[in-house]
Order: structure tokens, then C-alpha cells, then sequence
């Protein structure tokens, strides 16, 4: 299975919403147009015994006074995370901060598992210091970082650095416009972000 990571945009008030009830994580991290959960159906001796279906236990919901996100809101880094992070700080799981924001830093929202682990969550102040790190960098600064064999002895996911090099180091180098630019104009914003691994 796939892990894809997603950065959104949050307003310090809810992130700190968030972590007072780190339940409305699931809600929050949740697909706009995913459907309701549906009561499972009983197999056919537990109808046969007259066992009724049980509905889902409901999860938590937004506040209704939250913003309601716009698609603008949502960065989706797909596979390239790990690889990115790796080319922003030389490191699999570690890096210091400002640059090693996407696997390591921030505050995780509970315990909550909203695909693999809980989410995490950074301040406005924080996107703020984020942003300036980023913009001091280039495509290629991050090129001349790229190292397949470190790359693979480290296991940096998704593991293809070997094959296709050329190609590999562009699909990491391509999103870091995007990236930059998304988190510039939610420091611009004045918000702060929430990254979670699904």
C-alpha cells in the first residue's frame, strides 16, 4: 500500500482545537466528497438469528463555525515526501529544523492514526521560518544532493533510486516549486499547516 503525504492549510485557532480534541483529526484529514460510512450487513446466519446491522461508530465531526477548506488548501506530495526530505536535509528520518518539517518537528494531534501515525501540526509562526528556509533553495541545490546508493542504503521510500536515475531526481526536484510556493502563501496567510502520511 501506497503512503502518499498531504499538507493542508489550518488557522492556529483550529490547530489548536485540534489538539485539545485530536478526535476531529479523522474528520479533518478526510476526503471532501467521501461518503458517510453505511451500517454493515449481517452474513446470513446472524440474519437467520435476527441480528440487526450495527452502524459505524460516528466520528468525530467539524465544528460548524470551522472555515470550510477550498481545493487551494490541500497540498498533496504523493510518494516524493521521503525522497524530498531526504534531498532537503541529507537524512531518512531526522533533519534539523526548518528543513526537516516534513518527517520530523511539529506536534502530533494525539495519538489518532489517520493512516500511518498521527498527524502533525505547525503554527503560523512556524510556517513563517518554514517558508523562508525554502525559498533560500533551488531545483538545483536539491540535485546536487540527489544520491541513489545513499539513498537506497538508507531505504528512503519509496525505493527506486537505483533505476532510472536521471528520471528519479527529477520527480523529486519537480515538486519543490509547488512546495514552496504553497507554503509561502500560507505564511502569507497567516496560518498553519497540518501533514499527516495516508
Amino acid at each position: 500500500m501506497s503512503m502518499l503525504m498531504s499538507l493542508k492549510r489550518c488557522a492556529d485557532e483550529q490547530i489548536q482545537q485540534l489538539l485539545a480534541c485530536p478526535e476531529l483529526i479523522e474528520a479533518f484529514t478526510a476526503p471532501a466528497d467521501m461518503p458517510a460510512l453505511q451500517p454493515a450487513r449481517p452474513g446470513f446466519f446472524a440474519r437467520l438469528l435476527g441480528v440487526r446491522p450495527q452502524a459505524p461508530a460516528p466520528s468525530a465531526k467539524l465544528p460548524e463555525d470551522w472555515p470550510k477548506a477550498e481545493e487551494a488548501d490541500e497540498l498533496d506530495l504523493d510518494k516524493a515526501w521521503h525522497g524530498l526530505h531526504y534531498l532537503l536535509t541529507g537524512s531518512d528520518w531526522e533533519g534539523d529544523w526548518p528543513l526537516g518539517f516534513l518527517v520530523a518537528h511539529g506536534t502530533e494531534v494525539g495519538d489518532v492514526d489517520v493512516g500511518y501515525g498521527p498527524a502533525r501540526v505547525f503554527t503560523s509562526a512556524q510556517v513563517q521560518e518554514i517558508s523562508q528556509a525554502l525559498e533560500s533553495l533551488t531545483a538545483d541545490d536539491l540535485r546536487a544532493r540527489y544520491d541513489p546508493a545513499r539513498m537506497m542504503e538508507l531505504d528512503v521510500y519509496p525505493t527506486v533510486w537505483d533505476s532510472e536515475q536521471d528520471e528519479a531526481r527529477e520527480w523529486l526536484v519537480e515538486p519543490l516549486p509547488a512546495l514552496s510556493d504553497f507554503v509561502a502563501e500560507t505564511a502569507r496567510q497567516g496560518k498553519g499547516l497540518v501533514l499527516w502520511l495516508g
